[in-house]
Parts: C-alpha cells; structure tokens; sequence
C-alpha cells in the first residue's frame, strides 16, 4: 500500500493532467509502452526498497 503512495506521488504531474481532461469531458490520452514500462520499474523499485528496509 505505501508504495502505490509513493508511486502516485511520483507521477502525480501526469494523474493530475489526467483528471484534469476527464472532468473537462474530454479523452484522456492512453499509456505509451515507454509510460507503462516507467511505472512498473518505478512501483517494483520502490516495493524494493521498502522490502530492503524493513
């Protein structure tokens, strides 16, 4: 669960542009592959290094 946090934290920029084109009634522009592969590696990196902390 923390890390889903941190992650949104991390792409916060994007989920607010993102919400921003919803709640103007227009499309919201899909995921690149390059986009899905960052946040992947950025969730799994952080899950990581909380694992490693603990």
């Amino acid at each position: 669960m923390l890390s889903l946090a941190l992650t949104r934290l991390v792409f916060a920029g994007r989920i607010r542009r993102q919400r921003a084109l919803a709640r103007a009634g227009e499309p919201v522009e899909p995921l690149t592959g390059g986009q899905v592969t960052v946040s992947v590696r950025t969730l799994t990196a952080i899950a990581m290094a909380i694992a490693f902390t603990l």
